[in-house]
């Protein structure tokens, strides 16, 4: 997990691309909350606007990581 985390963060590119969202909200949907996890701390590496809105999304139903979620949403409303 933590090669794939990496190898988002190192990939990325400036400007979003759908397979970037598509595969940060898959893995924030994952049911193993580790795999949640790593797409929170991948997410840091990616502070696109258009990942706010996904992060405001599963907020409203991540029960474990409600808190990481929150940090991360403060980290992209300060970032963009």
């Amino acid at each position: 997990m933590l090669a794939a985390r990496r190898a988002l963060a190192a990939c990325r590119p400036q400007a979003v691309e759908a397979r970037h969202l598509t595969a940060l909200d898959r893995m924030l949907g994952h049911p193993v909350t580790a795999v949640r996890r790593a797409a929170i701390r991948s997410a840091y590496t990616c502070p696109w606007p258009e990942l706010r809105e996904m992060v405001e999304q599963r907020r409203k139903v991540e029960k474990h990581l409600a808190p990481q979620l929150q940090h991360l949403a403060q980290y992209l409303a300060k970032s963009g």
